[in-house]
């Protein structure tokens, strides 16, 4: 990815951003309260203005010229579905079945979209596994239009479930039994997802708002049990190994509330809140995915 690799991380409270290259630097800044809500972008002037201040706090203002930058949308704004093409099929051919695919699962959405595929080779001979993600375009422009005000260039724009497993399999391959499900769950203030992920692949990703108007800590461990129960893969209930919590709002306190009401091992990630960008930082070794 060029000579600097830079993980951008946003939630609703705070801008994560970690660089890589030439040496792992990692800075966090709080964010208004409206610049960002979900994951969306409601003050761009004051996100612009932060972002320049945290990049200002990591290097010179011209060491960041078009350097290539790569955040993530929450899975609840992101449309992911698989699909099968043969794998001599011409590129066009490829994306006017794509587009097919796109239109029938946006028929309902008034927005324009955007939408990137990636393919992998298929268990059958002749055939390619393809993922299509589709996202609402105003959201992925805004972005895009925010990081080049700061002089970055917005190369990958990746999905939130697909960085945490990633980051996870990274962190702790060794640990993988193949037979098992494990969960890495991501505690924000206004959103929870959880991912379960398998030895070689993810198998389910969701993300709910959490409610806020109870007590916070009990909205969260709600929203949390009614993520973990409803867990499903292909018509089968999953039953989670170990699970383990990432993002600002992963506390010890909550890991015990979890594994109070579950049968599962409960444990916070080292590092928590840098999590999500570590596992961004590992998209091109993963095949984008």
């Amino acid at each position: 990815m060029g000579k600097t690799v830079l993980a951008v991380d946003i939630s609703s409270e705070f801008l994560h951003l970690l660089e890589v290259k030439p040496k792992p630097t990692y800075i966090s800044m709080p964010l208004p309260n409206g610049c960002v809500t979900q994951q969306r972008l409601t003050n761009t002037e004051q996100f612009i203005e932060i972002l320049k201040e945290e990049l200002k706090a990591l290097a010179p203002k011209h060491f960041w010229q078009q350097r290539k930058a790569i955040m993530a949308l929450p899975v609840n704004h992101v449309i992911i579905k698989t699909t099968q093409t043969h794998a001599a099929m011409r590129q066009q051919e490829r994306l006017e079945q794509l587009q097919q695919l796109i239109n029938t699962q946006t028929a309902a959405i008034a927005a324009e979209v955007c939408w990137d595929y990636t393919g992998f080779p298929s268990a059958q001979a002749g055939i390619s596994e393809v993922v299509v993600a589709v996202a609402q375009q105003a959201t992925v422009l805004a972005y895009q239009q925010a990081f080049a005000a700061c002089g970055l260039c917005l190369q990958v724009i990746d999905v939130e479930s697909y960085a945490l497993a990633r980051a996870w399999r990274a962190r702790y391959q060794q640990r993988i039994l193949s037979l098992k499900t494990y969960g890495v769950l991501l505690v924000r203030r206004e959103l929870i997802t959880l991912v379960a992920i398998s030895a070689n692949a993810q198998l389910y990703a969701r993300a709910i708002p959490v409610e806020i108007a109870e007590a916070y800590e009990t909205s969260l461990l709600r929203t949390a049990l009614q993520l973990i129960k409803g867990l499903r893969f292909s018509a089968e209930t999953l039953e989670l190994h170990e699970l383990y919590l990432a993002g600002e709002y992963a506390t010890a306190q909550h890991a015990h509330l979890l594994q109070q009401q579950l049968s599962t091992p409960v444990a916070v990630i080292e590092n928590p809140t840098q999590f999500l960008c570590f596992g961004l930082t590992l998209w091109e070794q993963d095949g984008k995915n």
